[in-house]
Parts: structure tokens; sequence; C-alpha cells
């Protein structure tokens, strides 16, 4: 019981957060807020945040029901998959980031496993007639999910902004793999904007959820 009702009280801090932020954005994009405040807060209980209440749940793609079975974990993909989508990012030039160009790059051996196609198949369940003619969908779902996922799992509240353009075609490769060596794996990371010690973070903590 008091797990839902800390996971209730943080839903209202997000949407508060979430109304306040789209107050102060140009009709399309305030649009693009609502519809996600509408999928998160409306479809709560029977749906998106659903799905990872308790954050230990996994949801199969296969059946569309949780199985806890597999060692899988849902809000666990959800995060792996907003990283592998914005790690290639180039911050200096302003190419890449959280675009949802994962979807176009999940054959990658950089790229292996379920958590991609997992999480895509979820999140597409939530275009519908209203948001499909905006182009601020899938990545923004992506990093909705990222927000909740954390957020449900006892982390920090962090605050969402929407609006992001979504990719029409694959983004460049070079996500760090176990056997990437030292050197570049900075250098990729520098790329994306982290610095060493977000690096040390990322890599030696990143897969401590979900396994």
């Amino acid at each position: 019981m008091a797990s839902f009702v800390f996971s209730f009280l943080w839903l209202i801090q997000l949407l508060a957060v979430m109304n306040a932020y789209a107050q102060q954005l140009p009709d399309f994009q305030a649009q693009t807020i609502s519809e996600l405040e509408s999928i998160y807060f409306d479809d709560a209980l029977g749906g998106f945040f659903s799905v990872i209440r308790p954050c230990t749940s996994y949801i199969d793609s296969t059946t569309g029901k949780v199985n806890n079975s597999l060692g899988r974990q849902t809000s666990a993909q959800w995060i792996r998959t907003a990283f592998h989508d914005f790690v290639t990012a180039d911050v200096v030039s302003g190419v890449g980031g959280l675009d949802a160009s994962i979807g176009f790059e999940t054959l990658r051996p950089e790229n292996a496993g379920v958590a991609f196609n997992d999480s895509l198949f979820f999140f597409s369940f939530f275009v519908n007639d209203r948001v499909s003619n905006l182009p601020h969908v899938v990545a923004d779902l992506i990093a909705l999910g990222t927000v909740v996922a954390i957020g449900a799992c006892g982390g920090p509240n962090i605050p969402f902004r929407g609006g992001r353009v979504d990719a029409t075609g694959p983004g460049r490769s070079g996500v760090c793999e176990p056997e990437t060596d030292i050197k570049t794996t900075l250098s990729n990371f520098a790329g994306a904007g982290f610095n060493q010690q977000d690096t040390i973070g990322l890599t030696a903590c990143g897969h401590s959820m979900g396994g």
C-alpha cells in the first residue's frame, strides 16, 4: 500500500511539471505534451504505468502478459533503449540524440537483445490518431518511459521535456560493447557529452538494474 501511495504521489508531481512546461510552449508542442500527459496519467492504471509496477515486472511482448520467469525487467529495458538511442550523439555538431533512431538499428551487434524491440513494440500501442500526425511521438515516448521507469523504481524525480523530432532512418553506430577499449569508450562517451566520471558510472553501474 505504501508503495502505491508513493507511486501515485510521484505521478501527481510529474503531471504538475508537465502542465507547467506545456503552458510555456507553442501550440503544436503543447499538444504533444497534452497527449503524452494523457497517455501517462489517464491510462496510468491500465497501461503505460501499470506494466512497471512493481518495477521488477516484465511484460512479454509475445503474449502481452506479465512473465517474471525470464529474468527480464521492462523498466530496465526502457532505460536501456533510451541509452542506446542517444549515446551515439555528437553534441558538438548537434547530430543524433534521443530521436528514436534505435528503431532502425536493432540488427546491429551493439544493439543485441530483445530490450529494444520489446520496448518499441509496447510504445507503439500509444501512437494513435491523435498523435500520429505529430513529428514528436516515438522519441518522446522513449523519454517518457525512461522518466517513468526511473521514478517507479525509486529513483529521482526527473523533469520531463517533450518536443523531440523522430528520426526517419538509422543514426551513426558507436554504442560501446564489453570488448571496447578504454580509449575508444571515453572518446565515444565524450562525443555524447559525458565526462570520465559519467562514463565510469554508466558503464560500471549501468547494468545493475535489470541484470
